[in-house]
């Protein structure tokens, strides 16, 4: 029996090795697509958008903090004019924050931005695998992030930052948390806190945040309710 179930643990865990394989080539080509010109200077289709943040994230190391008041600026000039335009449209940490990934890689430059969009890319990547492994299986999982890979749009403007791979992490840690995930980790504090955070710091970068704060917030109440009728009903 035990040379049997041996045999049979085998299998599983080729198919384990396979999967990380996959991920890791994916990543890597991913990678390689995303480099593509990763210092040409900010200008064609939509390069605006980079080049905003760009701005808005010099404004954060180059002026202080009772300058900025923590918010977006749109600021020039040294000195620049006392009462610059402060953006109230965006969450208070997203340019704090990206200001800082840049200031990791030298500063605000084109490089550096595009190449912390190519970072955060991998990981949500990763991240989406990993959970579609759990909920479609292995084969399912690596043609999705082949697909996710292959998307022009990806391909061309990376995943926006930070905010998709903060929302898959607290979709996984509320899949773990329920027990929807099959052959998944035992729900830990880990899990409790990571959803905690990454809902948190969703909210504080991006208005996404808020729509994925709101959609585990109905998830949990539909779940509770259906908990609830099925161990009314002796199931």
């Amino acid at each position: 029996m035990a040379k049997k179930a041996l045999t049979e643990t085998q299998p599983d865990q080729a198919a384990g090795r396979g999967f990380w394989i996959a991920v890791g080539l994916l990543s890597v080509l991913l990678g390689v697509i995303l480099s593509r010109e990763i210092a040409r200077p900010f200008y064609g289709l939509h390069a605006w958008a980079d080049a905003s943040v760009a701005w808005r994230a010099r404004t954060v190391l180059k002026y202080p903090l009772s300058y900025t008041k923590g918010l977006p600026v749109w600021a020039v000039g040294d000195p620049p004019r006392d009462n610059p335009n402060r953006s109230l449209n965006h969450p208070p940490l997203s340019m704090t924050t990206w200001a800082l990934q840049m200031a990791i890689l030298g500063g605000t430059s084109e490089w550096s931005l595009r190449t912390w969009r190519l970072i955060w890319s991998i990981v949500s990547l990763v991240l989406l695998m990993r959970l579609l492994r759990h909920l479609i299986g292995e084969k399912a999982a690596i043609l999705a992030g082949l697909i996710f890979v292959l998307l022009p749009l990806v391909g061309y403007f990376g995943t926006g930052g930070r905010i998709l791979a903060l929302q898959l992490w607290a979709i996984w840690c509320y899949l773990v948390l329920i027990g929807a995930l099959e052959g998944g980790p035992k729900p830990r504090a880990i899990h409790k806190w990571g959803l905690a955070v990454a809902l948190f710091l969703g909210i504080q970068l991006n208005w996404g945040g808020v729509a994925a704060a709101l959609i585990v917030w109905l998830a949990s109440q539909v779940w509770y309710y259906i908990e609830k009728w099925l161990k009314g009903n002796g199931y």
